[in-house]
Formats: structure tokens, sequence, C-alpha cells
């Protein structure tokens, strides 16, 4: 799951100097370049014809790839990475047990050469290739695994994205800071207080969850005692069949003092049997984790590269070009903040001799006209995977042959603090989302084919989900078809009304009596800023309501709103894998990615039980439920489902739309002679194909 960032499908104006004053910032050398470049554009362009902007590539090496990057990144650390800037850097940089394939996302093989699995999708086991190795040279072991996923789920490490691995066994119960282990063999007593009656005994190293914190009266924190319950059960590994005991709380069996206790991550249901063999243990029966392994958040980091920095105060500095050890195909080789990354092959990476593009330099800029000049020119190869085309250009690009547009698994959506006025209502909420038409913002703003969002799961997304929906529509039972999740304004007046703001025509518009100060925050970019004006003027409009535009950087956007700091903000959400639940996650009462401050057991229920149910079918009918359960209170509203619109030179070969919108270095090439051969294609390195899973066998049959 990854936050989107300068991704809108579009942008809006900006001037060309714009790019020059960037340029000068930089020194007289780079300027005059930019400026030559600027006197050139005409140059080798085949105005008329079927590309847009220059067709020649002049001054370039022909292994060096200039890519479009949107945003700042915000971590470049695998770990706490939670947003589309930085991810499309990592996935460069590190490679997971899996990696996804050009085009259709199927998983392929990574660091992992293959793997075995229980029958009930709970257990797995991971085979490492034995040449892969760090870009210091050390090899690549599972114990590496094991770190980097048990590090993103440690508290302490704070990580937004840790809900990924909620799947591990005992995954959640350890990221919310609720598992625990005894330090020394402690006596449980029936209340809070050494004087309280003696339950039992524990043994010290036994696994406990923290049901609720209490403090005697006056007590100083030391002196705090823990409510707490037997862990239900550790990780086994065993691909025996399990009998569930249908996810009820542990019951509690009475009072530690806290300073009993202590964190231990032996429980967490990750180990490395050996250098090169990785056991798996989930917490329910998960089909598709093998692609969750490529996933940003599944990926490796090294401990001796990691804590010295952490233990220093200085987390941020391991991932800088000085420090970082990667295991990808790229390493980081310079960062010019808020101008360009340059990433150079990582001559220890153990494919790296099919690599086809030595450098990649992904240039920073968040004006989307700007981008498309550099792009004109000849100065970008690619626009980038977070950065398309402004609104106003989609029409002409449409028949050009360096245009590309598909689909993504993207959902755009506003969220609420619902812990201050005015939204803090879900009435209000709901009026606001009834005000909105959303598709007059992509028919007349985005111009990109995007589809009207009116809950929160793409229809198109896959594991049943858009074969449910088609069913549910054919019969007439698509819930999120419902009259209250469409355009209605004359609704939205009426709840908004009972929500105690009356709406009142007022001359030729309406004035909504009494509604408090309403600020939209959203970060800095061409196309949220269009879509924001709009969403402004149509809940004027509709409803009669005042909204003040407040626009942030990314990072510092991210920040705000970590800290509550916002009443409406622009955000949205991109699904890692072809599952609802990615989606669903960010609901949840326990989750980092839940900003709005709402919870809702009656969901957190229904997205436990989605997630444990085999039957497939019932699972997906079960995710549905909760969205619609979401929906009811509307947290954040949705407005569309993304298309991916973007550019690409025609010498880029190796480039296949796919649904996540990552395009890996690692498949990329650049053909001199395309001309010749325009529709040359293929994969410089082709994925190696992950064998079928071989089967674990449950111990009953004889499996040591």
């Amino acid at each position: 799951m990854r936050a989107l960032s300068g991704e809108v499908s579009g942008g809006a104006s900006a001037p060309l100097e714009t790019r020059l004053d960037r340029a000068s910032s930089l020194g007289a050398p780079v300027a005059l370049s930019v400026a030559l470049s600027l006197a050139l554009a005409g140059c080798g362009r085949e105005d008329g014809s079927v590309y847009f902007g220059s067709t020649e590539r002049v001054g370039k090496e022909p292994t060096t790839l200039y890519v479009g990057g949107s945003t700042e990144p915000e971590y470049l650390d695998p770990g706490k990475s939670n947003d589309t800037a930085s991810s499309a850097l990592i996935n460069q940089m590190f490679e997971g047990l899996t990696t996804h394939g050009p085009g259709d996302l199927r998983p392929t093989q990574g660091v992992a050469t293959h793997y075995e699995k229980s029958d009930d999708n709970r257990v797995y086991r991971f085979h490492l290739r034995p040449e892969a190795r760090w870009s210091d040279g050390k090899q690549v072991t599972a114990h590496d695994f094991a770190y980097a996923w048990k590090r993103a789920l440690r508290p302490a490490t704070a990580s937004v994205a840790a809900t990924n691995l909620h799947v591990l066994r005992n995954g959640e119960v350890f990221n919310t800071g609720a598992l625990k282990a005894t330090r020394d063999d402690v006596v449980v007593r029936a209340a809070p207080g050494e004087d309280a009656p003696a339950v039992i005994t524990l043994p010290r190293g036994t696994f406990v969850v923290i049901v609720e914190a209490s403090a005697e009266r006056g007590a100083e924190p030391s002196s705090s005692w823990a409510k707490i319950a037997r862990l239900r059960g550790v990780p086994t590994y065993d691909p025996s069949p399990v009998l569930e005991d249908g996810g009820a709380a542990p019951s509690p069996i009475g009072f530690v003092p806290r300073v009993a206790l202590v964190e231990d991550d032996q429980a967490v249901g990750v180990r490395a049997v050996d250098d090169l063999t990785l056991d798996v243990e989930l917490e329910r029966p998960t089909p598709y984790f093998p692609e969750l392994t490529s996933v940003t958040t599944f990926l490796p980091v090294r401990r001796d590269v990691v804590e010295p920095f952490e233990q220093r105060g200085q987390g941020e500095l391991w991932f800088r070009p000085e420090n970082i050890v990667v295991n990808g195909p790229y390493v980081l080789d310079d960062w010019k903040f808020r101008y360009e990354l340059t990433l150079k092959k990582n001559p220890a990476y153990w494919d790296r001799e099919r690599l086809g593009i030595e450098r990649a330099v992904w240039m920073s800029v968040e004006q989307a006209h700007t981008m498309m000049n550099l792009y004109k020119v000849g100065d970008l190869d690619y626009l980038g995977d977070n950065t398309s085309p402004p609104n106003e250009y989609l029409e002409s690009l449409s028949t050009k042959k360096d245009f590309r547009r598909f689909r993504t698994m993207s959902t755009y959506w506003y969220e609420f603090n619902v812990r201050k006025p005015p939204v803090n209502d879900a009435r209000v909420r709901r009026a606001l989302n009834m005000a909105l038409d959303k598709q007059q913002i992509i028919d007349k703003i985005l111009r990109g084919g995007q589809l009207r969002a009116t809950h929160y799961v793409p229809d198109y997304t896959g594991s049943g989900y858009a074969q449910q929906a088609e069913e549910d529509q054919q019969r007439g039972e698509d819930p999120f078809a419902a009259p209250d999740l469409q355009f209605d304004p004359s609704r939205a007046r009426a709840l908004l009304t009972e929500a105690g703001y009356p709406v009142e025509a007022d001359g030729a518009g309406y004035k909504a009596r009494g509604f408090p100060a309403l600020e939209l925050l959203y970060n800095t970019h061409e196309g949220h800023k269009q879509i924001a004006i709009a969403v402004q003027d149509m809940l004027r409009r509709h409803l009669g309501v005042s909204i003040t535009l407040r626009n942030e950087e990314w990072k510092v956007m991210l920040k705000n709103v970590r800290d509550g700091h916002f009443q409406m903000v622009r955000f949205g959400w991109n699904g890692e894998y072809n599952h609802p639940h990615t989606w669903m996650a960010t609901f949840l009462s326990s989750s980092p990615q839940n900003r709005t401050g709402w919870a809702d057991k009656e969901l957190d229920e229904l997205v436990r039980v989605a997630a444990a149910t085999a039957d497939p079918v019932e699972s997906i009918r079960l995710y549905r439920k909760a969205e619609a359960r979401v929906l009811e209170s509307m947290p954040k509203m949705p407005v569309y489902f993304f298309t991916k619109a973007t550019l690409l030179k025609p010498w880029v070969k190796g480039f296949h739309p796919n649904a996540r919108s990552m395009q890996l270095l690692k498949w990329l090439w650049i053909d001199p002679d395309w001309r010749s051969s325009p529709e040359r294609n293929e994969v410089v390195a082709p994925p190696f194909e992950l064998p079928a899973p071989g089967r674990l066998a449950p111990r009953a049959e004889g499996r040591p």
C-alpha cells in the first residue's frame, strides 16, 4: 500500500521560465545547457507527425535513462516508505524474495528461486539464491529479510506501512506494542498492586498480550501495571492443519508490573532457518502472499548498516548516497535535493550482466508543464511513474505514438479529520460527498478516461472482486449504486440542514447558516490544485459552504497530517497487490494508515472475518460488505479511480504498462536504432519464472 504523492492523471499551467529559474540556481553552465536545449527544441521534432516533441537523442549516453520524478521522496527506507515517490526509487535499489513481472504483475524470481507452502496457504518456506549480494559484496541472507520485516513492525520504528506485515503470525499485536514477553519469572496478580492476591506465576520468556494498561493513583509510570492475557499461540511453522478459534479475544489472566515485560519479536511469524532458507507463518491463510513479497515493506535491509545510525538518532542518514547499501539492480549515486537523484548499476547485483540501463537520472520537478517541456525538448526519456501530462494535453496526445494510457489500482480521495468540526459529523461528510460532481471533474478537468468513484476499491480489482462487482451490477444489487452515494445536491442540502446547518436560498445561490470554517489541504501539485479549486467551487454553489485552500510540499503535508493538523486533506491510495484488503486495511482502527481518527469495531471485525474466510467468493462478499459499512460514515470521500497517462520516447524499449504503474529499470533499454525497428519492445532482462510451489507436508506425514 502506498499513499499517492504527485500523481493525479493531469496538471495545470506553469511558466516555461520556471525551468530556466531552476537551472540558474544550479550555476551558469547548467543554465546555459538548459537554454540551449530550449533553443534547439524544434530540432528533430516531427511536428504534425506521430510523436510529441523531439525525436532526436543528442548528447546523452546510450545506457543512461532520464526520468521524471515529481516530488521529493520522503524516505528511501523500505521499512518506513509509504508514498509512491519513494517506492518508485526504492524498488530499483532493493529486491525482495520475489519481484513483479512486467505487464501482468505476476510474482517472478527475485532473491528467492523457489518456495514451498502448506495446503492451507498458511506456512511458506522460501529458498534464496546463493549468488545474491549486497552492494558492498556481502551475501544476502534470510536473516536480512527476517530482520527487515521485524524492524518495520517494531513500534519504535513507527512505520505507517507496517500494516502490510500484519499478515505475519502475531504481526499486528507486536506492531501495536501489545505483544510482550516476561523479563523474569513474574507473579500475576488479581488486581494492580503488590498486595493483590497472586493468580499464577509465569516463567521467564512467556509471551503475553497487554489487554489494558493501568496505574495506581499517584504512581510513577515505572510503577504502572498491565492487564495481560496469554498469547493465543506462537509460530510453530508446522504446516499441519490448525483449528481456528474464531478470533475471540484472549481472556485476561491478571495484572503484572509493566517493568516485568519486555519487547520480544521471536513470536512474530518469520525466521531464518539458515542463511538461505526463510520460513514464514501467517496469521491466517493468505493465498496471495507471494505477491506481497515484492511489496516495498517486504524488501530486506541490513542490521549492521541501519542500526548504527538509528542508535545515534540519525536514522535518515543510512540511506544517503555515501552510506546506503542495497541488494537490488541499482544503487543511489547522488542526491541533489529538489533537483535530481542519480542511480547507477550495482556492480554486485547477481543479474548485473543482463541490465540494459547503466545509469538513471530522476528529475525532481513538481510542475507538470515544466516536466512536459523537459520531455518535449528531449531532456527526459520517460515522464515517470508519478507524473502525467497536464489535462489539457490529453486529447491532442491521444493520437501520438509516444503516449500511453492504462488503468491502475489507485483511488483518489479526500480524508476527513473526524475529530474536528464541522466534519466530525457523518451527515456533513456525506452531504459534502453528494454535492461533489465527480463526473464533471473527470470530464472537464482530468479528461483522462478516469472512472467516477462512489466507493474505495476499484471495480476492476482482482482476487474475485471485479467478478463480484459485475454480478452485483447485473442483478441490480450493487451497494455502491445507492442514491445517497450519487451526485445529488438537493439531498445534500437536506442532509446538511439535518446536521444543524440550514441551507437557505441566497440570491442565485445558497448559504449554509452557521457552517464553520473548513480548510482543504493538498500537496503542491498543479493537478491537485485544479481539483481542489473545483471542489471548493462546487461545494460553494451546491451547499453554500465556504472552504479555504492550503497547499504544502509533500513531506510537510505528511507531517502535518500525522500530527492531526488538518480538517480535510487530499490523499489517494495505490494498491500494491491485487486484492481489496490493501484498501480496506486503511480503515482499521489499529492501522497507522487511518489518519482520519475514525474507528469502528464492527468494521474491524468484518475485515478480520473477510481475511480469514477460506472461500474466496464469500471472502470478497464480506470485503464489499465492510466497504459499504465504511461508506455509511464516509471518513474518506472517494473521487475517482485512476487511469495512468504518460509519455515515453520511442527509443525506450521493454516498457509494458501495469496496474501498479511501476516500471523497473531492469526491464528497460535504449535502442539507438529504433527507427529501423519501431515495434521492438522486448524486455532486456526477461524475469526468471517462479516455479509452481512445492508442498510443505504436515508433520503427521513424516516431515521432520
